[in-house]
């Protein structure tokens, strides 16, 4: 994600200002980073309106994708977590790269565990693949084509916008207008 190490900050830093501007803004939120050098939790479910802004020093792309170790990891945090009532879960991957270091994970454990948080909790998952290969682990790990969408590394901040949108409506449990549109798929760079 180096080449689009600062589109990807300033793209998220506006997702953040748009969920802190929502009228509906009782939401926290954690991002987790990871590579083959460490997975760290950057911000760990911190009411949205006390966020921090990323930086270049808490996002720094670089070494391989443990995917299967980082999603595994940061389920089992997330289940760790006191949810509030009523409180809903949309668990976010965003990768550059295809698994290619983890393990304790694999794609098997990591499908049961995405499947069955979606299926048992309510989760919503939502998986971002910047080229066809990662993209393409989102179906084999269990998200749903619905809230699966590959983008281009330019169209960070359409990206991120139709993954707001898509929180939004499953927020308010319009889960039938949570799917990615055709018009968000071109938009991010899907072809």
């Amino acid at each position: 994600m180096e080449d689009c190490r600062d589109e990807t900050i300033s793209a998220f830093n506006e997702y953040l200002g748009k969920l802190h501007a929502s009228a509906e803004s009782d939401v926290r939120i954690t991002l987790t980073t990871f590579d083959s050098e460490s997975q760290d939790v950057v911000v760990d479910a911190v009411d949205v309106a006390n966020a921090p802004k990323l930086t270049r020093d808490a996002f720094v792309p670089r070494a391989m994708t443990p995917l299967f170790d980082a999603v595994g990891r940061a389920v089992a945090h997330t289940d760790a977590a006191t949810l509030r009532p009523n409180e809903k879960v949309s668990f976010v991957v965003l990768t550059d790269g295809m698994e290619n270091a983890s393990v304790e994970h694999t794609r098997d454990s990591v499908r049961a565990l995405l499947e069955g948080r979606q299926n048992d909790k309510g989760w919503q998952v939502i998986f971002l693949g910047a080229d066809e290969a990662s993209w393409a682990q989102g179906a084999t790990m269990g998200a749903q084509a619905m809230t699966s969408m590959r983008f281009s590394k330019r169209k960070m901040r359409s990206t991120f916008a139709a993954m707001y949108r898509s929180q939004e409506a499953y927020a308010k449990n319009r889960f039938d207008e949570a799917a990615f549109t055709d018009e968000e798929r071109r938009d991010a760079g899907e072809d």
